[in-house]
């Protein structure tokens, strides 16, 4: 099967292309950036903005699938731009995929659609573990933006033939890049624990992320669904029971039911619906081998 992957050039993009490659698919690529070195000799790429309605009709030609990335986040770029490229972003890919009769799509969806991530102000969440079924809380635009390709998604399943799975990735990692990104996550792991209460301590490697898109696309499904993509245990060396407890006490009660290491989104739709669970967890990783048993440093006393 052909299929279009698009934003391939991008973190998660790179990783799904070679998914793809290596699991037998012919691969076309959009991106407005060339595509990593090692895969320019073997997939077709379409340099283009995710609104261009004819780019994308060329790039999805005799495709049986879409994998839609291409969006922005909101660090570094306007609220406007953010909401308009992530929104129109989609609801031209699924248009496309409509008009082209392709029935099966999959769309990096987000965490942030929750509201606590990205949020002016804490948000809590309103049980443990977070299921898909907990509200979409946003108020910024990026995570704004997630709940409508969502909606918009939703949409589109229910007036077609078109199943449509929308992943909600949270906290991708890639060790691929170098040593102080290594030491970055180091950091996040021991010391910023209390800063990280927003995204629930959750993380996933970028290679189990891609294998996320390939079964979302090979799933034997029907309509739209929302699945969280995270691994099965937390990003902390920490219990995370107890830092729930400290950062999070409204939810201290959910802690009863929880193990130590436990993920705090409820993962049962991945596995059921995706046959998905994570192989890849952070404890393995030689680059962190030292960090499974160590203690953040003492506060200096004031």
């Amino acid at each position: 099967m052909r299929v279009l992957i698009t934003g391939a050039a991008g973190l998660v993009g790179t990783a799904v292309v070679r998914e793809f490659l290596e699991q037998g698919y012919e691969v076309c690529a959009l991106d407005i950036k060339p595509v990593a070195a090692e895969f320019r000799e073997r997939v077709e790429t379409v340099y283009a903005d995710i609104a261009d309605k004819n780019a994308l009709l060329k790039a999805s030609e005799g495709c049986g699938a879409i994998v839609h990335l291409a969006a922005l986040g909101s660090m570094y770029m306007t609220e406007d731009r953010v909401f308009h490229t992530n929104v129109i972003g989609t609801q031209r890919v699924l248009a496309t995929a409509e008009v082209m009769g392709i029935e099966r799509v999959a769309i990096a969806s987000s965490n942030c659609a929750l509201g606590m991530l990205y949020s002016d102000g804490k948000r809590v969440p309103q049980y443990l573990p977070v299921d898909e079924l907990h509200p979409t809380l946003a108020d910024d635009y990026y995570g704004l933006s997630k709940i409508v390709d969502e909606q918009t998604a939703a949409g589109f399943a229910r007036r077609g033939k078109m199943t449509i799975v929308s992943l909600r990735l949270c906290n991708v990692l890639n060790f691929k890049r170098g040593p102080q990104y290594q030491e970055w996550q180091r950091r996040r792991l021991v010391e910023q624990i209390d800063l990280r209460y927003n995204d629930l301590w959750a993380y996933i490697f970028q290679e189990d992320a891609a294998r996320a898109f390939r079964l979302a696309i090979e799933a034997p499904l029907q309509g739209h669904h929302v699945i969280h993509v995270s691994a099965k245990d937390s990003y902390t060396v920490h219990d995370v029971r107890e830092l729930v407890r400290k950062n999070l006490p409204e939810l201290a009660d959910s802690c009863d039911k929880l193990e130590p290491r436990q993920s705090l989104y409820d993962l049962t739709q991945a596995k059921e619906k995706l046959g998905f669970s994570n192989t890849k967890s952070w404890r393995d990783m030689p680059e962190l081998a030292a960090v499974e048993n160590a203690e953040p440093e003492p506060e200096p006393e004031s």
